[in-house]
């Protein structure tokens, strides 16, 4: 049962990254954030919200677009930092969405980046205007109008769940014992059972799950939370409780044996 459930939710995680990458050239053309805000309502609340979280960490991966790159107009990071990697969101604003005064994306902090915790609750509008004009802008075969919509959704509604519970999980405690059996019976399959069966990292810099959480929970949180494009399901369906668990788990007791 178990199985045919991850089955299921993966399946979810690698349909929403193929539509959203087929639909984006015909949805682009219209570019009205309205008509996808609509489409986002007819999506099933877990699909459609975790697909804002996957954009946010990689859109070029969630959207199927391979170009062509150049460096990002904005982009602050080291000169040699690859084209596609500084037009990742989180590459400037952070896992934990703080940008230059947070914890950094993949590549460490951008200077002179702002954060993005004062966009919850704004305006939906103007939070699109800011995506999509002057030199930060997106263009519409980037970002089509569906996916601009679930973009926006998560940085009003989306981002401060996995903030509060990182803050949560670093002062309060946790019952790792119940994340230990919430390991065994959603992670385990794929991550092994030291949680080093995937390298969550680079080549160069490699991480695991356990390493993850010990030393970057906010991605972690994030990851577990919304999911990785074609690569690993989202689980909203969990309780906050849950998500807490599994990170204490995997930071203190994962790959000790």
């Amino acid at each position: 049962m178990i199985a045919r459930s991850l089955r299921g939710i993966w399946a979810i995680a690698v349909v929403a990254s193929v539509c959203l990458g087929a639909l984006a050239p015909a949805i682009a053309a219209d570019g009205a954030l309205s008509q996808g805000l609509s489409k986002k309502r007819q999506l099933p609340a877990t699909w459609s919200d975790s697909i804002g979280g996957q954009l946010y960490s990689d859109w070029p991966q969630v959207m199927l677009f391979r170009g062509p790159f150049r460096k990002h107009p904005l982009w602050t990071g080291s000169p040699s930092a690859i084209n596609t990697e500084t037009w990742r969101c989180v590459n400037c604003h952070g896992w934990d969405y703080r940008g230059s005064d947070g914890v950094g994306g993949d590549l460490g902090v951008v200077s002179n980046v702002p954060g993005l915790r004062h966009l919850a609750g704004a305006d939906r509008r103007t939070v699109a205007d800011g995506i999509t004009r002057g030199e930060h802008g997106f263009a519409a075969e980037q970002l089509s109008a569906d996916a601009l919509a679930f973009l926006v959704e998560f940085l009003i509604e989306g981002q401060l769940a996995v903030v509060d519970l990182a803050a949560r999980a670093r002062d309060l405690g946790a019952d790792t014992k119940a994340g230990a059996v919430r390991y065994a019976s959603v992670c385990r399959v794929c991550h092994g059972p030291d949680g080093a069966r995937l390298n969550l990292g680079s080549e160069r810099f490699p991480d695991t799950l356990p390493t993850l959480a010990r030393s970057k929970p906010w991605k972690f949180l994030h990851g577990v939370r919304f999911g990785h494009a074609g690569v690993m399901p989202a689980f909203l369906m969990l309780e906050e409780a849950e998500f807490l668990n599994l990170l204490a788990f995997s930071a203190r007791e994962l790959g000790k044996d």
